[in-house]
């Protein structure tokens, strides 16, 4: 048989059991589980084409690709690394602005060697090698105009040159 205090005992379990069973029944149906929540991130956005021009005191100055993650390193040595006279002291790096104009990027024809020379408009290989012979044997040229002296360089292709082209820095 069960004790008067006992059953009180039995009587305050039973009590908490249903308390805890009935507030379980309601956080359940107050607080709903829904469905995972799935999360689409757009695809990231390709680096955009990007170039950077390399001049001063480098071997073979120029426009060099640039993609993610090339360093200031990396792009000096495209450009044939630096020259003898550089100041590694006093590297300058030029941002332009949105729609900013920049000079077109020019050869020094008197110090380019043949295949810098290639990437001229209608300067293949033949006529870079002749373009250096002609300065090896003539002398360097005093102006850009002069390059019509070398065999096989005419008034029309010199004005689709003209632009790209230096005697000088």
């Amino acid at each position: 048989m069960v004790k008067g205090s006992e059953k009180g005992w039995i009587a305050v379990i039973i009590l908490l059991l249903l308390v805890i069973a009935l507030g379980s029944v309601l956080f359940i149906t107050r607080y709903p589980t829904h469905p995972p929540l799935e999360i689409i991130l757009p695809s990231p956005t390709p680096f955009p084409p990007r170039e950077a021009y390399i001049g001063g005191e480098v071997n073979s100055p120029g426009v060099y690709p640039l993609q993610p993650g090339d360093s200031l390193e990396e792009l000096i040595k495209a450009a044939g690394g630096f020259t003898q006279e550089a100041d590694l002291h006093k590297i300058k790096i030029y941002v332009p602005k949105t729609g900013e104009t920049v000079k077109p990027q020019r050869i020094n024809i008197n110090t380019a060697q043949a295949w810098l020379l290639t990437a001229l408009p209608g300067i293949g290989p033949k006529l870079a090698e002749a373009i250096v012979t002609y300065r090896a044997s003539h002398g360097p040229f005093r102006s850009p105009q002069e390059i019509i002296k070398v065999p096989g360089i005419g008034a029309r292709l010199y004005n689709k040159i003209k632009e790209f082209i230096t005697v000088g820095d």
